[in-house]
């Protein structure tokens, strides 16, 4: 695959049909969501688009992925994987915005389980 935006490879638009990872049969139990920073209260920095917070809402069964969801407790498991120096005091959040169920950094796991 060619290299996209940030360098990694990513499948050609005009390729085949891209498999739909949320449908109903799906079996995912985790998603390792991406982002630019995270803070301890499981918030995540992303591109400022929202396509992950609307992708992981159905993915959750919301209708809108609204900033008082409190993280995946059911069968779909979000965590944010980051680096301590992108772990920021507060990520600023919209209405849109999915909280993930644990972040995880070499200085810890937040929340705290």
């Amino acid at each position: 695959w060619p290299a996209g935006r940030w360098g990694t490879p990513e499948p050609p638009k005009d390729g085949p049909p891209r498999l739909e990872a949320l449908d109903e049969e799906s079996n995912m139990d985790l998603v390792i969501v991406p982002g630019l920073a995270f803070d301890r209260e499981r918030r995540r920095l992303g591109q400022g688009a929202g396509f992950y917070d609307r992708w992981l809402a159905r993915g959750l069964g919301l209708r809108d992925a609204p900033a008082s969801f409190s993280g995946s407790e059911g069968p779909l498991h979000l965590v944010g994987v980051t680096l301590d120096e992108l772990m920021i005091d507060e990520v600023p959040t919209d209405d849109y915005d999915v909280l993930v169920s644990r972040v995880v950094c070499p200085g810890g796991v937040f929340p705290q389980a």
